[in-house]
């Protein structure tokens, strides 16, 4: 319980840094899928659920940027098959300032996929 305690703490203490960025908390997810900026025996799983939290009052379900950034979570939590769904949808109804780092994100999804 402790260790899970120190990666929320951790994860609120960057984010209070930053302010209510919500993509702050993808950015992270992404990081914490690929092990870094971690604190020592943090669970990503638990992480990632905090942040899917945190994600969930800061969009509506209407939100064209929630897959996104679901798919993010879901990748930081290790649901690489997730995360390609939630990213070819972000895809599909993303705003055209963001569609090509959408695609960016869902070919390095596709990417783990296909290394599992």
């Amino acid at each position: 319980r402790g260790e899970v305690d120190r990666a929320y703490g951790w994860i609120e203490e960057v984010i209070s840094e930053y302010g209510d960025d919500y993509w702050l908390m993808a950015d992270l997810a992404r990081e914490i899928a690929a092990g870094r900026d971690m604190p020592e025996n943090a669970r990503r799983l638990d992480v990632a659920e905090r942040l899917t939290k945190m994600a969930s009052q800061e969009l509506s379900d209407s939100d064209p940027e929630r897959p996104a950034l679901e798919a993010a979570i879901a990748f930081a939590a290790g649901q690489v098959r997730d995360a390609v769904n939630f990213q070819r949808r972000a895809v599909r109804v993303a705003p055209p300032v963001l569609k090509q780092k959408y695609r960016l994100d869902l070919e390095r999804y596709l990417s783990q996929l296909k290394d599992k």
